[in-house]
């Protein structure tokens, strides 16, 4: 399988290593150098010389005057790798730049095309599997950039239930195989109880740690989630073993792993008991703590939870906003507990929505700030208008260029707006708040002195003479400008009061 990128390796090797040779009586010859390379390091002390090291190590005889593809031309993918365990040794041991980049470069050959390396002590070895992550029952290894094989590790290698275990993990996980937030499985192995799939980025936890996720982020997480279990439950399977490992991140979509505990309800046979240890973790219901077999699709929901918990963990507003909807996924009452993912998914929606209005009242509120105007200002001004609260809006948000935004409504628009303000002023200012009443000053200097209308200017003339008069001394000389510049003003008020 591998004969050909060893053969690659070797003649890499024979392109340094082979070279003219002097023998003691002057004669020069081609041949290899590692002899030279093993006198000069700690395998001389243990080995008589280096056809020794290579017979002992490797099982195969050496000879320098022979280049390494000469030599090794036909060796099985066992033998080659312990030829290159061998050579790799002894490279390791040299000081030299030379040898240190060989090495190097054969390694990182290797590792991309999936022939991987360990050091231990002074010896390397050489294997093809490189297994990335065990868990209770089987091992999860490497078999290229993107697809993982899972095979029953060798504690359960001839363990009738765990090999009907993973054989079952397979057969859910191919009944959800149209689902697109369920890992990819592909063919499964009888003899070595093993299946392929899909390999993705990493699991949730190592996605999420070391970073605060901003709410964008961590609300897409959620709902993912949450939808991804719904489909699972809507074929009638449970999960059973929901946590951060066996949430998969692959290009920033969530991929449910691990259906080693699942159950289909559709059907009788399914695991009823298991003789592999299980962790008492906090993702688990603990009704499953002694005894999984307990545990059902309200399991599940308590898991999502429980994820949800931790996904908002390190952002205090969404740990609030979230807090009942994990209270009632991890309720020990299970009657008080969600009773299906479309209720969680519900209040879910119920709070992004709220979410969403509350960001979009405040981005409205900054536009009104900054004396923008479009449909969404106008609907919010009528409608506080309407219910008399837009002098509160302006003074919580301070809006002292308010009179802009004003002048683009039409008359009938303002003058309702004008009156509600007129009326609803001093309460909004609030007891003792002063210096709110230099806002409505501002709002009021630039409606006189930008409006045509001369209803609107008189409302805000009424404002800032009863200001100046009752509430802000500085806005005194504020009306006696204006008193000066628009001597006809004041008869418009006194009409206004007059109609009142």
């Amino acid at each position: 399988m591998f004969e050909d990128k060893f053969k690659e390796a070797l003649s890499f090797l024979d392109g340094i290593y082979y070279v003219y040779k002097r023998t003691e009586t002057g004669f020069n010859y081609l041949g290899l150098v590692f002899d030279s390379l093993f006198e000069n390091c700690v395998f001389c002390i243990d080995y008589l010389n280096i056809n020794d090291f290579f017979k002992t190590i490797s099982g195969l005889n050496y000879t320098d005057d022979k280049r390494l593809i000469e030599q090794y031309s036909s060796l099985t993918d066992e033998e080659y790798s312990k030829l290159f365990a061998v050579i790799l040794s002894l490279l390791h041991q040299q000081k030299d730049r030379q040898s240190e980049e060989a090495k190097n470069r054969i390694i990182n050959f290797f590792a991309r095309n999936n022939i991987y390396n360990d050091l231990k002590g002074d010896y390397f070895s050489i294997y093809f599997e490189k297994i990335i992550g065990s868990g209770s029952y089987a091992d999860v290894i490497l078999i290229s950039n993107t697809i993982l094989k899972k095979r029953l590790n060798k504690a359960y290698i001839h363990d009738l239930k765990q090999q009907k275990r993973i054989k079952y993990e397979f057969e859910n996980m191919k009944k959800l195989s149209h689902i697109d937030s369920v890992l990819n499985v592909y063919e499964f192995d009888e003899n070595e109880h093993s299946y392929l799939m899909e390999r993705c980025d990493c699991c949730l936890y190592d996605y999420l740690t070391g970073k605060i996720p901003s709410n964008d982020l961590a609300n897409d997480l959620i709902l993912q989630t949450l939808n991804a279990l719904k489909d699972i439950h809507d074929m009638n399977i449970i999960h059973r073993d929901l946590h951060l490992g066996n949430l998969l991140v692959k290009n920033g979509r969530i991929v449910i792993s691990d259906f080693g505990l699942s159950k289909d309800l559709n059907i009788k046979r399914s695991l009823t008991s298991s003789d592999t240890p299980k962790n008492n973790n906090s993702f688990v219901d603990p009704i499953g703590l002694n005894d999984f077999t307990k545990l059902d699709k309200q399991s599940d929901l308590y898991s999502a939870g429980k994820i949800i918990e931790f996904i908002v963990l390190n952002n205090s507003k969404l740990s609030s906003l979230y807090s009942s909807v994990i209270d009632k996924c991890t309720e020990r009452r299970r009657d008080l507990r969600y009773q299906s993912v479309d209720e969680i998914l519900e209040d879910v929606q119920y709070i992004l929505n709220d979410e969403a209005q509350r960001k979009n009242h405040l981005q409205i509120i900054k536009d009104i700030s900054l004396g923008q105007f479009d449909i969404r200002i106008k609907n919010l001004i009528i409608d506080l208008t309407n219910r008399n609260e837009i002098a509160s809006l302006i003074v919580e948000n301070r809006l002292f260029d308010f009179g802009k935004v004003l002048l683009n409504f039409d008359f009938v628009d303002q003058e309702n707006i004008a009156k509600s303000i007129s009326e609803n002023y001093v309460n909004a200012t609030g007891y003792g708040g002063w210096d709110n009443y230099d806002i409505f000053t501002s709002i009021a200097m630039h409606i006189i002195e930008n409006s045509s209308n001369v209803i609107i200017r008189s409302y805000f003339y009424k404002i800032l003479k009863e200001i100046a008069e009752h509430y802000r001394w500085g806005a005194k000389n504020k009306l006696e400008y204006i008193d000066k510049q628009y001597p006809n003003l004041f008869e418009s008020y006194r009409e206004l009061l007059c109609k009142k």
